[in-house]
C-alpha cells in the first residue's frame, strides 16, 4: 500500500488524509505511514489540510491560514516538518472558534496523553 501511495503521489495524483478510525488519533499514524512511504512531511502535513480542502471545495474557507477563513487550528510541541511524530504532540486545538486542551480530550476519551 505504502508503495502504491508513493506511486500515486509521485504521479501527482490528488490525495487526501483520512481514516475510518478514531479521527485526531488514528490521522496521526496514517501521516506517519505516508512520510515512512517516502512523502515530505512538508506534503504529507498540505495533502491534510490545504489539500483536502482542495478535494471538497472548501479552499476558500479553510485549509490554510489566511485573513477570512476560519480559524481552525491545531498547535503542537515539536516541529512535525522535521519530525512528523511531533504531530503527536498536539497541544491545543480551536475549532469553530473554541479552544480545547488536548490532554482533557484524551482523558475524556479514556486514552492516556
Amino acid at each position: 500500500m505504502q508503495r502504491m501511495l508513493k506511486r500515486l503521489y509521485d504521479a501527482r495524483v490528488p490525495l487526501v488524509a483520512g481514516t475510518d478510525g478514531l479521527e485526531g488519533i488514528m490521522l496521526h499514524h496514517e501521516l506517519e505511514l505516508w512520510v515512512d512511504a517516502g512523502i515530505p512531511a512538508a506534503r504529507v502535513l498540505q495533502a491534510a489540510t490545504l489539500g483536502a480542502a482542495r478535494v471538497v471545495k472548501a479552499d476558500g474557507d479553510s485549509g490554510s491560514i489566511a485573513p477570512g477563513k476560519r480559524a481552525d487550528l491545531v498547535l503542537v510541541e515539536g516541529n512535525p516538518v522535521a519530525n512528523i511524530a511531533d504531530i503527536r504532540q498536539t497541544r491545543i486545538v480551536f475549532k469553530g472558534g473554541t479552544e480545547y486542551n488536548s490532554a482533557d480530550l484524551y482523558r475524556a476519551m479514556g486514552i492516556r496523553p
